[in-house]
């Protein structure tokens, strides 16, 4: 009887990290050794750095609804959220649809259906290895390798 309550725990558990409709998360990610200055513009930019990883500069642009940001070297900001329920990120997921990155050696400035063209895909996994979502994100800089 111990034996049954416990296997189905174990399968009440696996069932629950493994049906849960995935948040889909888009990130933009600073991997220089300077910090960079982003500017979005769009309709809803309530998720871009909504967890105030970057420093929204003062002279940000309410006219174009504009968001002008500074992050920080090696830091990591959100610029868009999904659910799983349908589709993964789409371009009409995103609240924005223009990105203008600056960094102390050049500029990237994409609009319209070409944003989804910077993004990157990495699978997470949770800690029983199995795949739960996958990331989006823009990698600014290479990554340096530990």
């Amino acid at each position: 009887m111990q034996k049954m309550k416990r296997y189905l725990s174990t399968l009440v558990v696996l069932g629950t990290l493994t049906a849960c409709d995935p948040i889909y998360v888009g990130e933009l990610r600073n991997n220089k050794d300077n910090p960079i200055e982003i500017k979005v513009c769009g309709h809803d930019l309530s998720y871009v750095n909504y967890d105030n990883s970057g420093i929204e500069l003062q002279h940000t642009d309410t006219l174009n609804n504009c968001k002008t940001i500074k992050l920080g070297e090696n830091q990591a900001m959100p610029i868009v959220t999904a659910s799983g329920i349908a589709t993964p990120i789409t371009y009409d997921d995103l609240g924005f649809n223009e990105i203008e990155i600056t960094t102390n050696h050049g500029q990237i400035r994409v609009t319209g259906q070409e944003v989804m063209n910077l993004f990157k895909i990495e699978k997470k996994r949770n800690f029983l290895g199995i795949h739960t979502y996958d990331l989006y994100y823009i990698d600014i800089g290479q990554k340096k390798e530990k």
